[in-house]
């Protein structure tokens, strides 16, 4: 079975590039407050966007396999 992985945005910047995260480099010990700067601050990303490209994203990935 493989790994999870994630995906993310820079910097928590819909912008930027995604980025492949396993999930302890996503949310681990110390990564958290990294990869989340404004974790206490609305968010930028539109979740229907941000959903539909990782879809995008993944389907792409996989068809240059």
């Amino acid at each position: 079975m493989g790994k999870s992985v994630k995906i993310h945005h820079e910097g928590q910047n819909p912008k930027r590039p995604f980025k492949e995260m396993l999930p302890n480099q996503h949310r681990g010990k110390g990564n958290d407050a990294i990869n989340h700067p404004n974790k206490n601050k609305p968010s930028q990303i539109d979740r229907k966007e941000f959903n539909k490209a990782k879809k995008e994203y993944w389907k792409k990935e996989y068809e240059n396999k």
